[in-house]
């Protein structure tokens, strides 16, 4: 695809190299990437980035320190980031992100939520914590190594390995936690999980509380 690219100061070599400093730009159909510089490889559609990297690939947006992307192929690796995926809201953040391609991605000691940003001091109700998380948009599923769930910036589920969906397509595995609040139990945190039977069976096991285990399973259809 075609390439554009801005910047204070432009140099390089013609169809080899471009070397792009100060408010650095480089853009194609769908994609666009800043920085403070950005050194862009027209052989290989790879593009080194530092400092202030921002980059939108179709609505996805990300953030880094630095990296390396091949820029067509959604592809290379992002360290320090945050991320923010257009179709499912979920976003978090890293010590490093890698890109596999345009639906899968690789996060390491990195951080995954679908509740809404609020203002300054927002915090989410609910965040996962993982060694690794790997995500895989195409399947819409989501794997989670060396877990922990935090409710409202709390630790109070570890979990060393889990699968949930990226998505709304059913499939077994955790579902997002819900708050709710009586005067028998006080604060109640179930945390749902999902068994996918069949395209029509399923059967959902809701925990009462993390510290009442009480489980509800029936199979709806």
């Amino acid at each position: 695809p075609p390439t554009i690219v801005y910047g204070d100061r432009i140099s390089g070599r013609t169809d080899l190299e471009t070397v792009i400093e100060g408010q650095a730009e480089l853009r194609q159909p769908g994609r666009v990437a800043r920085a403070d510089q950005l050194v862009y490889d027209q052989t290989t559609d790879i593009a080194t980035v530092t400092g202030a990297v921002r980059m939108n690939a179709e609505g996805d947006r990300y953030t880094a320190t630095s990296g390396q992307i091949q820029i067509d192929a959604m592809a290379g690796c992002l360290l320090q980031p945050t991320y923010r995926f257009l179709a499912s809201g979920a976003h978090g953040t890293a010590e490093r992100l890698d890109l596999l391609d345009r639906d899968r991605a690789r996060v390491t000691q990195g951080t995954y939520t679908t509740c809404q940003r609020g203002g300054p001091d927002w915090m989410p109700d609910w965040i996962l914590r993982a060694d690794r998380l790997e995500l895989d948009r195409e399947d819409d599923e989501g794997r989670a190594h060396g877990a922990v769930l935090e409710f409202k910036g709390v630790p109070i589920l570890p979990m060393p390995t889990m699968s949930f969906p990226l998505g709304e397509r059913r499939k077994s595995g955790w579902l997002s936690p819900t708050i709710r609040l009586d005067n028998k139990r006080g604060l109640n945190l179930p945390l749902p999980s999902h068994w996918n039977i069949q395209p029509n069976p399923v059967a959902p096991f809701m925990p009462s509380s993390p510290l009442l285990p009480d489980i509800d399973a029936h199979a709806e259809s």
